[in-house]
């Protein structure tokens, strides 16, 4: 006997509905019999019925077809099964067997007990249409679910599905499960189906779970959270990934069985700890990282072993919101990604950060444990932080390095833990940052060994913080970045007593320590290459001892003073006999200086090597420069090289004349006759830009172009004919001017490619991370060509031509013609001027704004060849005009020109200095006047004076101090690498005679700068930079601007400015500037740092101080006028896109 819902069957109840397997049901004073009781006695009874456990028999067929021993149970074979509130099947201690059979109850809530418990075919359905979802129960010793739902989803929210147990098995009211199994064809489902968050899905068992089938507990696609999956037992199998994704933040999962092992199947297994340990495949793990859910590993589930997790796959997110991973030891937790470089945890999602915790320790009846770094790397991205713990309280966690190699390099993001050790015998790596980024580790306490290496890389950003009042390193400190010890009011000691094994201090680059005092134990080495530019900074305090090793010293031409190490106070000496030094290096000891912060330096100084003997001429000149010689006429200049044309100022010229472009065609003829035009003026400054749209003034359309390749031989004939034809027009407007020595001694193409190799060259080995390039714009107007259509716009006159020559130092080169209009072509840069004048938006998003014209034209047609061939770096030779194009405000509809590539521009190659990057690094000197007679005052040039970094040293002259002879006398001082001059300039009608600086006491012409270029052959200045209004802007007759002072001052570069920015920004952005020169990028890629710096607002205003991109402060004191000037930010391109490098980009 008993109750049977046969397929097709259908039974409704109102409200309430229980089944229980009893035989009798107590009603009131009588009874319900199932067997003897008649309807009419049925009819008559009243109260409350009562139930209790008998059982009810249900055929052995069934049973055994549902895997259950046949004995007195609760079955619904098919059929359907309606409430409109609540349903609780109870088997009372017996078997629930549910097969084909389907539940139903809108919002409410369905419980199913037993001893057993099997779903076959089977759905229990609690969803509401309208409100949240209700609750499903499903409990018993065994609880088994093949190819059945299970759904609590809820337009206003999900409701709660359990099986097995309650949520961590907290709930005493439920029973546990000793076993449960959800098979693949099975689903869970508390979705939130329209609006609101994702509800709860608890699989649980006590001893084993097998978990394969569909979980999913979804945000409303309207709004909305994700909610709660939790998968647990104390051996777990689980092979799906629920779904917890959300409009809102993704929903967690939760999994908690005794141990855990993280693995990958397509790597071999890794041997582990117990035997009960539960394996999670981590491609599942990362599928829901991805959907921006977080991941909580627990091993709380009670048990005779200890918890334990192991992470031997590397956990990775590509895409997806925020989320976290949370691993939740009860013991330790390893960390044991196999192979070179594999990461551990990585974050590569544009869309959101990964956030870790680790905390050991869970239990109160295990030991402490520890976190244990065996091999895996972390890249976290910027926003990414990883931190440890111990314990529930969450006290500080403990990090132990093991084994050997680089253990652990955090590539980027942020490592916060309490305490950090190096297990015993372990030479493992602690690497920070990166060649391509930078990281940081805040630790409480750090105990390193003999045998362990923390290793700096980076920009130099790269940090490690000890909170402790103390630390002691017994063993390798090497590379680039931050030390900072005790929030810098600490002791550092390098090395423990003659005694004991070398501590190596080897910084690359400057290593940075914050520290109230640095001692240098007597077995410390500090290990410095002089030729890199190495040098230790203490914020604090030294006291040397132990020994000094410089392996390698840069090649000078005349003695260079070096800064080893600087702090505010040294005292003590290295060991006598511990010294070792290069044969051309001597020291020089301690110096006090002016500078406020690091007044101490310890400096050496590195002479030059005797001059090689001359070898008998040969019948060609020889490849590499001669003992020094007479300039000779045909190549002007001594021994630097300036670059760029400066340009003309006001009304500049934009086009030149057709004889500056040699190649060929129709314009040939006219090279006698030397054609050109200045029809094409901009007045950056005056009322130009108020003229009318280009509409109005007859010029409408887009700029045209035709673009086609050149021939072999033209393109030859383009650089050595063009080049020797630029290098005339420079003699003729400002005289001879000379050569530098390492300027190309011939315009072949091999000898350049050449000069390119060397440039770049590292070891023995090119240098992929420095590729320079050569790009030549050489502009032609062919008024004698009919005219003809260009490209796709509407008719208009194709009556000029760009040639690019694109020079790299392997592969032919490249060349491209560009027919155009001129008109066009003017009127594009007109309304770029115009735009950046005004801080109007460029609208680069729009493919016809005027930046991406302008590119499309003088930068595309070579743009697959720069990226195919890795170009990093250009030299830009231009032809007048062009020169005062803003090249750096070019844009290709993803980024700016000047963000893709470092870059300078020269009038000619034969003009342009191709020695290799210095590494010597000489004083600067610094000069300027901030008040004048007739001019209007520049009140932030004290203050960019002392903001200049002292590097090597800093002589500053201000206002009357500032005299004539500073820029023609003092500036011929060899030890001098860098003159920066902040002041104002002029560039008038008249050539060089009427191009002038002002000095603190008189005006200077540029014709006056011969003079020291004549002071400086062989040791040319290294950078000059001109620090004032429009300094790159000439006029027509002077057109040379500030290139031309560079020339005549004989500066292998020079920097000066397109146009007047306020004296703010440009402060700002050449103090930032010199801090990314100091850190040892080369020119160009310092100053495309500082366009970055400026254009994304890391270089900031912040109250009355201007904030460098490290958080240092360039500025203070602002008044509330200077700080209105930049208060909106100085992200347009208009504070960063005129700043031009002229001459030599490294």
């Amino acid at each position: 006997g008993g109750l049977r819902l046969s397929a097709g069957g259908t039974f409704t109840n109102a409200r309430q509905l229980t089944l229980s397997t009893a035989t009798g049901l107590r009603v009131g004073q009588g009874v319900f019999d199932v067997f003897g009781t008649t309807a009419a006695g049925a009819r008559a009874l009243t109260g409350s019925p009562d139930l209790s456990p008998t059982g009810l028999l249900t055929d052995p067929a069934t049973l055994q077809a549902l895997g259950v021993t046949p004995q007195g149970d609760l079955a619904l074979d098919g059929g359907l099964l309606t409430v409109d509130s609540g349903l609780l099947l109870d088997a009372q201690g017996g078997h629930l067997l549910l097969g084909g059979a389907r539940l139903t109850a809108p919002g409410g809530q369905v419980e199913l007990r037993g001893h057993e418990v099997a779903l076959r075919d089977s759905s229990v359905d609690v969803s509401s249409a309208s409100g949240s979802g209700g609750a499903i129960t499903v409990t018993g010793d065994r609880v088994t679910l093949a190819a059945s739902r299970l759904v609590a989803s809820g337009a206003a929210g999900g409701g709660s599905v359990r099986v097995g147990g309650s949520l961590g098995g907290a709930d005493p009211s439920v029973p546990k499960a000793v076993q449960t199994t959800v098979d693949a064809a099975s689903s869970l489902r508390a979705d939130a189906t329209v609006r609101g968050d994702g509800g709860q899905v608890v699989v649980y068992a006590s001893d084993k779970a097998r978990i394969h089938g569909d979980l999913g507990a979804r945000g409303g696609p309207a709004g909305g959270d994700g909610g709660l999956v939790e998968t647990s037992a104390a051996h777990l199998e689980v092979s799906s990934t629920p779904d917890l994704a959300a409009a809102g933040r993704g929903g967690t999962w939760l999994i908690d069985p005794i141990n855990i092992e993280i693995y990958d199947p397509a790597l071999p297994p890794a041997p582990v700890g117990p035997d009960s340990i539960s394996r999670l495949n981590v491609n599942n793990l990362n599928s829901c990282l991805n959907s921006g859910c977080s991941i909580t590993l627990s091993t709380a589930q009670s048990g005779p072993q200890t918890g334990n997790i192991y992470v031997n796959a590397g956990f990775s997110k590509t895409t997806g919101t925020t989320s976290s991973i949370q691993l939740l030891a009860d013991e330790s937790i390893f960390i044991n990604v196999p192979g070179s470089g594999a990461l551990a945890f990585a974050n590569t999602s544009t869309e959101g950060s990964l956030n870790i915790s680790l905390t050991h320790g869970q239990s109160s009846s295990s030991g402490p444990g520890a976190v244990f770094w065996q091999n895996g790397d972390l890249a976290l991205g910027s926003g990414g932080t990883v931190a440890t713990s111990r314990g529930v309280a969450r006290s500080p966690g403990a990090l132990v390095l093991e084994g050997t190699g680089n253990t652990l390099t955090l590539r980027s993001g942020n490592l916060r833990t309490g305490a950090m050790g190096w297990d015993s015998g372990s030479s493992a790596t602690l690497q920070l940052g990166t060649a391509a980024s930078d990281a940081s580790l805040l630790a409480g306490v750090i105990a390193t060994s003999p045998a362990s290496t923390i290793r700096f890389q980076g920009s130099g950003a790269s940090s490690l913080s000890i909170a402790a009042a103390s630390f002691l390193n017994p063993g390798r400190i090497e590379g680039g970045g931050i030390l900072t010890i005790g929030n810098g009011t600490g002791i550092f000691t390098n090395g423990a007593g003659a005694t004991a094994p070398p501590a190596i201090l080897a910084p690359n680059g400057v290593l940075q320590v914050r520290a109230r005092t640095v001692r240098l134990a007597d077995n410390s080495q500090l290990q410095l290459d002089l030729a890199r530019g190495d040098q230790l900074t203490v914020f604090g305090g030294v006291q040397l001892g132990g020994g000094l090793q410089v392996p390698f010293a840069p090649v000078v031409t005349v003695p260079t003073s070096l800064d080893l190490l600087r702090a505010e106070r040294i005292g003590g000496g290295f060991a006598p006999g511990a010294i070792t030094l290069p044969p051309l290096v001597r020291l020089d000891g301690v110096t006090v200086t002016a500078d406020p912060v690091l007044p101490a330096v310890f400096r050496g100084e590195v002479v030059p090597s005797p001059p090689p003997v001359t070898p008998p001429a040969a019948p060609v000149p020889p490849a590499a420069p001669l003992a020094p010689v007479e300039p000779v006429a045909s190549l002007p200049l001594p021994a630097a090289v300036p670059t760029l044309l400066a340009v003309p100022d006001l009304g500049y010229q934009i086009f030149p004349v057709a004889r500056t472009s040699p190649v060929g065609g129709a314009s040939s003829g006219r090279l006698a006759a030397g054609e050109g035009t200045d029809a094409l003026a901009v007045n950056l400054s005056q009322a130009d830009f108020s003229l009318a749209s280009a509409a109005a003034a007859g010029i409408s359309g887009p700029l045209g172009t035709t673009t086609s390749s050149l021939g072999a031989e033209q393109v030859a004939v383009a650089i050595s004919e063009g080049d020797r034809q630029r290098s005339k027009d420079v003699s003729n407007l400002l005289g001879d001017v000379g050569a530098p020595e390492d300027a190309p001694r011939s315009l072949r193409v091999d000898e350049l490619q050449r000069l390119l190799r060397e440039a770049s060259r590292q070891g023995d080995a090119d240098d992929e991370r420095f590729n320079p390039a050569v790009l030549m714009v050489a502009f032609t107007e062919d008024k004698g060509t009919p005219a003809r259509t260009t490209g796709t716009s509407e008719p208009k006159a194709a009556n000029a031509f760009l040639d690019l020559i694109l020079l790299t130092r392997k592969g032919e080169p490249v060349g491209r013609r560009v027919e155009l209009s001129k008109d066009r072509f003017g009127e594009q840069l007109r309304a770029l001027y115009r735009q950046l004048a005004r801080l109007e938006p460029l609208q680069v998003e729009d493919p016809e704004s005027p930046a991406r014209q302008l590119h499309r034209a003088i930068i595309a047609p070579v743009a697959p060849e720069l990226e195919r061939r890795g170009i990093t770096t250009l030299v830009i030779v231009a032809d007048r005009g062009l020169q005062a194009l803003p090249f750096a405000a070019l844009h290709d509809g993803q980024a700016y020109f000047g963000d893709r590539y470092g870059f300078s521009l020269t009038p000619s190659l034969n003009l342009t200095s191709f020695g290799p990057p210095r590494l010597a690094r000489g004083r600067v000197l610094a000069a300027g006047a901030s008040e004048f007679d007739g001019l209007s005052p520049l009140p932030l040039v004290g203050e960019e004076l002392a903001g200049i970094p002292e590097g090597a040293g800093v002589d500053r002259y201000l206002n009357r101090s500032f005299t004539p002879a500073v820029l023609l006398s003092q500036a011929g001082d060899s030890r001098y690498e860098r003159l920066h001059v902040a002041t104002h300039a002029e560039f008038l009608p008249g050539g060089p005679a009427q191009a002038r600086i002002y000095t603190g006491t008189g005006p200077v012409s540029l014709r006056d700068f011969s003079r020291l270029r004549q002071q400086r052959t062989g040791h040319p200045l290294e950078l000059f930079a001109l620090s004032a209004c429009r300094t790159a802007l000439g006029d027509a007759d002077s057109e040379l601007g500030f290139a031309g002072l560079a020339l005549q001052a004989g500066s292998r570069s020079a920097i000066g400015t397109l146009w007047y920015v306020d004296d703010v920004a440009t402060s700002a952005f050449f103090l930032q500037f010199y801090r990314y020169l100091d850190q040892g990028l080369q020119k160009a890629e310092a100053l495309r740092a500082t366009r970055l710096a400026m254009a994304t607002g890391t270089l900031r205003l912040r109250g009355d101080k201007v904030i460098a991109s490290d958080g240092a402060t360039l500025l203070s004191g602002l008044t509330p006028a200077q700080q209105r000037r930049i208060a909106g930010g100085m992200n347009h391109p208009y504070f960063w896109a005129g700043v031009q490098l002229i001459g030599t980009p490294w």
